[in-house]
């Protein structure tokens, strides 16, 4: 999912190519390699055969032993994948296990003497002979990369970038940015490694020698060991980015990422005074879609979206005309949607443990637990440097955990901060223009106050957050035209059919306490309390809302939504799958509930009387119906073998269940009505 996310660095590469080849004052050592890299080397599409023989004689003056450990490697790979499928073959003989990621190797990079050479003396006009060659010897391996990922073999093409990003940690420390040799001898230090610490000895003895030369020159002549320096590090940028890719094809996803967030880390890094902040922030935002949608990763996220912030505050260029400032809004408007999703799906997290405890908890283990398991360490040194120095963006504060939500005034903490959130993105992913994005973040809003509920034990506040979400989703049922936007209505009428659902509840559940402690109004000799008209209107109210958007929904899966059920036959359904059966049957479950429910608290009257017994009629010929709508589409849909329609009635059997007995209760019901005029 990650393949395509950093477009950007190619670019700024390519002009960097232009630039090397044409300025760069290069010795003779390398002018002696330029024999072995015609222009054609440069050209790794096909069929440029000979491409392929000029950089293998390159990089065997770079790297002698590397070519014969790539095809050592290979090789051994090759076996042991044969051995691994016959084993797998034996165990499992009717299929494949999915093999695990593979471990990344080491390259053994031993120096050739002429890159020994160009390290150990460098040119004393420029102090740029190291880094010249150092950077060279790093591109050599990622055209060989390039050149094999062309013809898709891909392992062979990991391998030299692997090997292209292990050139990059030994030859790093000889192509510094004085006057601060310190920071590799610190990295060296911190390491234990001696060859590291060696070379930056080396590198050391580079600087001195050129400080004296450097220090007379004009400031207005660019130093070359700083333009050299950033030749290799954008060469190290491409190896990460085509790693990205590499593990993309490979479906490595993590390791994918990883190299996702190691390349947009280099380019902060070193490309900052030409780093295109716009095209970085929406490949970040591909990544922090990974994090938080298969990863679980709120935390690393969060990193990056603060410091998408920052790029943004501190950059003016997308400010400038209309189409800037219209790319500038879109970007906000997405990092506040993204910071919304990440304080929602902390709620929904806190919620679902609230509203199941056991399986709830169990699944929120799950997924701390693969979050664990591969550290995912987001860190951007200069941006968060920035944010200390007092830049207007606040620094990252730890999000909530979930199970540190545990009373409302916890929950509605965070209720608030993903509210602001949505607030600011719905400011310009409006309903016009904007219809699919503004529907879904109305969505977010209903399920926040939905989380926010569960946390809440006085009923009235849980019965006026209900009706916040459908103030929230009935607006957007009424504009849209279900036949232009058939996905978005259906996902709106199930969800607020359910909320007027809920609304219903509440209110029947308020009614009833009412009714025990004596606070209805009372009616007849005996005493007998009944509810308030103003409850019984409101709850008659509910339950019309509910059965019209529930209706609404069941009509998108009919072929001929005019035609509509009579005498009990269906009309012809467009239900392809599975997963469309469940949420229509679920729907069409509630309907039946529903007809029953109309005019329950409605009073003694005649025409409240007359609702309440074609309610109940109406109820039983739904229930009948859909026992057998639900055995035409299980057959189809399961099989009509046993053990398909075994499987089926298992998945409903509480359903069905309860249709059984309703088609057996409410006859006897609905006689005892009609004849005593039961009142509800």
């Amino acid at each position: 999912m990650l393949d395509g996310a950093l477009h950007s660095t190619a670019a700024a590469g390519a002009s960097l190519e232009q630039e090397k080849h044409c300025s760069s004052p290069l010795p003779s050592f390398i002018q002696f390699l330029s024999s072995f890299l015609p222009p054609t080397a440069l050209d790794v599409e096909e069929p440029q055969q000979e491409a392929e023989a000029h950089l293998n004689k390159a990089c065997n003056i770079f790297f002698p032993d590397l070519s014969s450990w790539i095809g050592s490697t290979q090789a051994q790979a090759a076996a042991d994948q044969e051995m691994q499928q016959q084993q797998q073959e034996k165990q499992h003989p009717q299929g494949l296990q999915q093999q695990k990621d593979d471990e990344e190797p080491v390259p053994p990079l031993a120096i050739g003497n002429v890159l020994k050479k160009a390290l150990s003396v460098p040119d004393p006009s420029t102090g740029a002979a190291a880094a010249a060659v150092a950077e060279e010897a790093v591109e050599t391996l990622n055209l060989l990369a390039l050149l094999m990922s062309g013809r898709e073999d891909i392992a062979q093409a990991r391998l030299y970038l692997l090997a292209a990003k292990e050139a990059y940690r030994v030859l790093e420390p000889f192509c510094p940015v004085p006057p601060s040799p310190s920071t590799p001898t610190a990295a060296a230090a911190a390491t234990g490694d001696k060859k590291e610490k060696e070379n930056t000895e080396k590198e050391e003895e580079i600087a001195n020698s050129t400080a004296a030369g450097e220090s007379a020159r004009s400031n207005s002549i660019p130093n070359p060991n700083s333009r050299f320096r950033r030749l290799i590090d954008d060469h190290h940028t491409h190896s990460l980015y085509y790693l990205a890719q590499i593990y993309g094809q490979l479906k490595q996803a993590d390791a994918s990422a990883w190299y996702c967030y190691q390349t947009l880390a280099k380019q902060v890094e070193w490309e900052e005074g030409r780093l295109d902040v716009w095209g970085w922030v929406s490949n970040c935002m591909s990544l922090i879609d990974y994090l938080v949608g298969v990863r679980g990763d709120r935390e690393a996220a969060a990193r990056c979206l603060h410091a998408c912030s920052v790029l943004l505050t501190r950059d003016k260029e997308g400010e400038e005309g209309w189409a800037g400032q219209e790319k500038s809004m879109f970007i906000r408007a997405d990092i506040h949607r993204r910071w919304a999703a990440l304080y929602c799906s902390t709620l929904q997290e806190a919620a679902e443990r609230v509203e199941e405890e056991e399986t709830g908890a169990a699944r929120m283990e799950r997924r701390e637990e693969s979050a664990i398991s591969v550290a995912f360490v987001v860190h951007f040194p200069t941006l968060e440097t920035a944010l200390a120095g007092g830049n207007s963006a606040a620094p990252p504060a730890s999000l909530p955990q979930p199970k540190a939500i545990n009373t409302f005034a916890e929950a509605r903490f965070v209720f608030l901060l993903a509210q602001k959130h949505l607030d600011a993105a719905l400011e310009f992913f409006k309903l016009d223009g904007h219809v699919t994005d503004h529907v879904h973040l109305m969505r977010a809003v209903s399920r926040l106050y939905r989380d926010l509920s569960l946390f809440e034990t006085d009923e009235k506040r849980r019965q006026a957050m209900s009706l916040r979400r459908a103030n929230a989703l009935q607006p957007l049922v009424d504009q849209l035209n279900p036949r232009a936007y058939v996905g978005l209505s259906k996902m709106l009428l199930f969800e607020l059919g359910e909320v007027y659902l809920t609304l219903l509840e509440v209110k029947s559940a308020r009614i009833e306490q009412k009714l025990k402690g004596g606070r209805g109004r009372e009616r007849g000799k005996g005493g007998a309390c009944m509810p308030n008209k103003a409850d019984g209107e409101k709850c008659d109210e509910y339950c019309r809302l509910a059965i019209g958007a529930f209706e609404g929904f069941v009509a998108l899966y009919q072929k001929d939504p005019e035609g509509g059920r009579e005498g009990g036959k269906a009309v012809v359904w467009d239900l392809p799958s599975k997963d469309d059966f469940k949420p229509v049957f679920r729907a069409l479950f509630h309907l039946a509930r529903l007809y029953g429910q109309m005019s329950v608290y409605g009073g003694p009257g005649e025409g409240a009387h007359k609702e309440r017994i074609d309610g109940n009629k109406k109820s039983l010929e739904a229930y009948e119906w859909i026992r057998e709508f639900a055995a035409e589409q299980m057959e189809r849909l399961w099989g009509r073998d046993e053990e398909g329609m075994e499987e089926g009635k298992e998945m409903y059997a509480e359903e069905l269940g309860v249709c059984n007995e309703m088609v057996r209760m409410l006859p006897e019901k609905i006689a005892r009505m009609h004849y005593q005029k039961v009142a509800f």
